[in-house]
């Protein structure tokens, strides 16, 4: 796996990393400029430790539920630590500004074990089919509840879900085409997509909770979501900045302060990029990498 990475080329155009340079600049504009007008420092040192060690936890579990959904996907293809490996040197290898545009390393590192591009495409899209739709559910709903009433929710969970299970029975083939996944396992694979989402809703919420703010839960969820898919969408590796300032002005417009907006965001940015980062060297230290042995592809 490592000689692998050290011969991939620097992937993208100089058009795409100048766009990406140029996203960069404005969000960390966007973050000075209210770090002048707010203590978002100060606001740093007052969040509650608890809640942010429950923010960590729940966020390594996000972390590994997609490592679950890989293998699951994968139909035995891949072990846990083959899925392991490609999420961890994914995520490393998207951290970079200059990486490619939505996660083109993933494809490449699962290309390398399983020798099958198309086969590969699949299990890179999948995750994201997945994940795509669950968002756009949640934001439906939230939406409907904030501007609507639960019985509005009501009626579009039953339509949805009355949808979905008659397209599983009547339309195998369709929902194999569509979700590129064997029907017989895509409830199992909405469960583990939504107990992923799920944990990484409340640990932004956790991280809310310890700057002492709590808003209502459909209207975290709905911020959640749409800055969620605003930066999956985005050219930034991880939607870097793009997420930040769509979660900050989001929170503002439902009722949390600006300042408080932006410090949970950062925080919950933090969160996320250093459990992966401490679970990955951990994992690969205990099972020989930095020893010297060699780690199971």
């Amino acid at each position: 796996m490592v000689e692998f990475l050290k011969k991939q080329p620097k992937a993208g155009s100089w058009t795409l990393k100048l766009l990406k340079f140029t996203v960069l600049i404005l969000a960390m504009t966007y973050i000075m400029e209210y770090l002048q007008y707010y203590d978002i420092v100060g606001l740093f040192w007052t969040a509650s430790p608890a809640y942010l060690a429950a923010a960590c936890v729940l966020s390594l579990m996000s972390f590994m539920l997609q490592i679950l959904f890989l293998k699951k996907i994968s139909e035995g293809r891949l072990g846990w630590m083959d899925a392991f490996n490609i999420e961890y040197y994914a995520f490393l290898m998207n951290l970079g500004v200059a990486s490619s545009f939505f996660s083109l390393p993933k494809i490449a590192l699962i290309n390398h074990k399983i020798k099958d591009l198309k086969e590969s495409m699949k299990l890179f899209t999948a995750p994201v089919i997945v994940g795509v739709s669950l968002r756009t559910f949640i934001i439906a709903a939230t939406a409907a509840y904030i501007y609507a009433g639960a019985w509005t929710v009501m009626i579009l969970t039953a339509i949805v879900a009355g949808s979905l299970l008659y397209t599983i029975i009547s339309r195998r083939d369709f929902v194999r085409r569509v979700t590129m996944t064997p029907v017989d396992i895509v409830g199992e694979v909405l469960c583990i997509g939504a107990m992923n989402m799920v944990c990484f809703f409340i640990a932004y919420y956790f991280v809310l909770l310890s700057l002492g703010v709590s808003p209502p839960v459909p209207n975290a969820a709905l911020a959640e979501s749409l800055s969620y898919m605003a930066g999956l969408f985005s050219p930034m590796p991880a939607g870097l900045g793009v997420r930040e300032f769509a979660l900050t002005e989001m929170n503002t417009t439902l009722s949390v302060s600006k300042d408080v907006a932006l410090a949970a965001a950062i925080l919950h940015r933090g969160v996320v990029v250093i459990n992966p980062l401490l679970a990955g060297a951990l994992t690969l230290a205990v099972s020989g990498f930095v020893t010297g042995k060699r780690v199971a592809d």
